[in-house]
């Protein structure tokens, strides 16, 4: 649903939201 707010200004929060996401999945596998 956020697809179309990466554009311009909003890549840095983008790269951040993918970033979290990627730590909560190597969590997720870890445990």
């Amino acid at each position: 649903r956020g697809a179309k707010t990466h554009e311009g200004c909003s890549n840095g929060a983008l790269t951040i939201t993918s970033i979290s996401y990627a730590l909560l999945v190597v969590v997720e596998a870890a445990n």
